[in-house]
C-alpha cells in the first residue's frame, strides 16, 4: 500500500494535484464550447455544406482569390485577388488581414507599382514582419504596413515567392519561356545563388527555418535544395504536368501534388513516405504539416482535401466554388484557403487538435510539483 500514489504524495499534496487536474480537464471542455458558441454566431447565416471543419470566418472580396499565405503563428493572412479592368488591364489586389478576419489594408498593383501589373504570389514571415510579393518580372519585399523595402527587377516571367520565418531569406521561382530559375536572396536584396530548372517554375516553398527550398516545375520535376544552393535531389513525376510542392517547417518532409491528380510525400533524403498515389483531382496547391503526417490539397473542383501519410482521405471542406490555394500553420491547426467564389476562408482543423498554451503550462506545473513532492518524500 505504501507504494501507491496517495501514500507517496500525502493527503494535502494529492488533493492539490487532483484539483489542478480537474481544473485542467474542465477548461479543456469549457474552452471549446465557448469558442464553438462564438463561431456559430459568426457563421449562422452561412451554408452548412462545410464537411467536418470548423469555419472560423470568411472574408468576402470583390475578386477571385488565387493565392493565400498564413503566418506560422496564425496571426496574419495575406491574399492575392485576380483583377482585370477593361480600361487599364491587369490590376491585381493584395490583402493583409489579422487572424480574426480584420482587414488591415488592401492595395492594387497600380498603387504598388505605379502601373497596371500582375501580382502572382505572396508569402509572409512570422508575425507578417516581412511580406514577399511576386509580380511579373519583379519581386518585392514589404513591411507589415505595406511599404516597400526593396524591389528586384529583371526576373523574367511570373515570379513565385517564399520567405523564411525570420525574413532573412527570400526564394523566387520564375516562369519565363523555357528554362526556369530559382533565385535566392537575403533580406538586403543580395542574390546569394541561383539554380536552373528543366521547366519553368510553377511552385516554390522554403522551410520556415530557411534551410531548404522545394521547387516544382511545369515539366513534371520536383527539386529539393539547401540554402547554399546545393541540389539534394530531383525527381520526375510525369510529362508536361505542373508540380505543386510544399515543405514542412524544418524541411524534413516535402508534399507533392501533380496537376492532373497524384500526390506524394518525400523526406529530406529523397525517400518515399507516401508513394505516388492517385486521387483523381485537379490539384492547384499543397501544404504539409510539420510531422509529415497530413497533406492538405487544393483540389479545385473538389474543394480542400486532407490526406494522411498512407494516402487515405482524412477530411474535406467544400467551398461555394473552386478552391485555388491553401496554406496552413505548421501543425495544420489553422488553414486558410482562397477560392474563386471571391472569398478567403479561415478554418480550424478538428482532426489535429491544438493544445492551448495554458494547458501546456498547467501540465508542466503539475509535472514539476509531482517531481518535487516525490523527491522530498523519498529523500527526507
Amino acid at each position: 500500500m505504501k507504494n501507491n500514489l496517495f501514500w507517496v504524495l500525502g493527503v494535502k499534496e494529492f488533493t492539490l494535484i487532483l484539483i489542478l487536474l480537474v481544473g485542467l480537464i474542465g477548461s479543456c471542455i469549457i474552452t471549446p464550447l465557448k469558442v464553438e458558441a462564438t463561431q456559430k454566431e459568426n457563421v449562422k447565416s452561412l451554408s452548412d455544406n462545410y464537411g467536418n471543419w470548423t469555419l472560423i470566418w470568411e472574408y468576402k472580396t470583390d475578386y477571385i482569390i488565387k493565392r493565400v499565405s498564413i503566418s506560422s503563428d496564425g496571426n496574419y493572412i495575406a491574399a492575392v485577388g485576380d483583377n482585370w479592368e477593361s480600361d487599364v488591364g491587369r490590376n491585381d489586389v493584395l490583402y493583409l488581414l489579422t487572424g480574426d478576419g480584420k482587414l488591415l489594408w488592401k492595395k492594387d498593383s497600380r498603387t504598388f507599382f505605379g502601373s497596371s501589373n500582375w501580382i502572382h504570389d505572396v508569402s509572409i514571415s512570422q508575425n507578417a514582419t516581412y511580406i514577399a510579393v511576386g509580380s511579373e518580372g519583379t519581386t518585392y519585399l514589404l513591411q507589415r504596413d505595406g511599404s516597400i523595402i526593396w524591389k528586384k527587377e529583371q526576373l523574367e516571367g511570373m515570379n513565385f515567392v517564399s520567405i523564411s520565418d525570420d525574413g532573412n531569406y527570400i526564394a523566387v521561382g520564375t516562369y519565363p519561356i523555357g528554362v526556369g530559375w530559382v533565385h535566392f536572396f537575403n533580406r538586403s536584396c543580395y542574390e546569394l545563388w541561383n539554380f536552373s530548372t528543366v521547366g519553368s517554375v510553377i511552385s516554390i516553398s522554403m522551410s520556415k527555418n530557411g534551410k531548404y527550398v522545394a521547387v516544382g516545375d511545369y515539366k513534371g520535376y520536383a527539386y529539393l535544395l539547401d540554402n547554399q544552393g546545393n541540389l539534394l535531389w530531383d525527381r520526375k513525376f510525369g510529362e508536361w504536368c505542373d508540380v505543386y510542392v510544399s515543405t514542412s517547417i524544418d524541411g524534413d518532409f516535402i508534399g507533392v501534388g501533380i496537376s492532373y491528380g497524384p500526390i506524394a510525400i518525400i523526406n529530406r533524403n529523397g525517400d518515399w513516405i507516401l508513394n505516388l498515389t492517385e486521387v483523381q483531382h485537379s490539384i492547384k496547391s499543397t501544404s504539409i504539416t510539420s510531422n509529415g503526417n497530413f497533406l492538405f490539397v487544393a483540389a479545385e473542383n473538389e474543394g480542400l482535401r486532407i490526406y494522411n501519410a498512407t494516402g487515405k482521405l482524412y477530411s474535406s471542406f467544400k467551398a461555394r466554388e473552386k478552391v485555388l490555394d491553401v496554406d496552413i500553420t505548421p501543425e495544420g491547426i489553422r488553414v486558410v484557403i482562397g477560392s474563386d467564389d471571391l472569398r478567403i476562408y479561415l478554418l480550424e482543423n478538428p482532426i489535429i487538435p491544438e493544445l492551448p498554451s495554458t494547458h501546456i503550462v498547467a501540465i508542466f506545473m503539475i509535472a514539476i510539483l509531482l517531481a518535487v513532492i516525490v523527491y522530498k518524500r523519498k529523500y527526507h
